[in-house]
């Protein structure tokens, strides 16, 4: 996938081609409101700085540098969204994108990309739910919620077509 798909340069915060023999991570989430196309059209087209990015983007590219890696792929960011042929290739090869990368992060809670990845990520963190619980007398209760695949049905995330 060297020099046909683009990633983000966590280090520079710019979009560029894949280096060749580079590992790269993804980054798989539900899109928010449209970016100013103006600033991401400049940015892919002369590999300039993202500016302004989402909470998630932002936090995921924190991430893949925590981790010791300095490439992330976003299909927002990294797929030419203004050139169809382009864009149509990309979406063709999406399967082994997320196949090649050595990790795939999941932005599973909020409902779109301003939300963060609970935990981890930019400064100040976007805190987890606290689980509720109550008191009855001395006694703790604490109420058992859906098992962890119904959470994952259930969010806006798994509603998206592919990952």
């Amino acid at each position: 996938l060297s020099g046909i798909i683009h990633v983000i340069d966590c280090v520079s915060g710019s979009i560029l081609p894949l280096p060749v023999d580079t590992e790269y991570l993804a980054l798989s989430y539900v899109w928010g409101p449209p970016p100013e196309t103006g600033s991401l059209k400049q940015a892919f087209r002369k590999f300039e700085v993202l500016k302004n990015v989402p909470r998630t983007i932002a936090d995921a590219m924190a991430v893949t540098l925590l981790l010791d890696y300095q490439y992330l792929w976003c299909d927002r960011y990294c797929i030419d969204q203004d050139d169809p042929v382009t864009k149509a290739l990309q979406l063709s090869l999406m399967d082994r994108i997320y196949e090649a990368a050595k990790v795939t992060l999941v932005a599973g809670s909020g409902v779109d990309d301003s939300y963060g990845l609970p935990g981890s990520g930019t400064l100040p963190l976007v805190s987890r739910d606290t689980q509720s619980q109550a008191w009855i007398g001395s006694h703790r209760v604490i109420p058992v919620g859906p098992d962890i695949p119904t959470t994952v049905r259930q969010s806006k995330w798994a509603t998206r077509a592919w990952t």
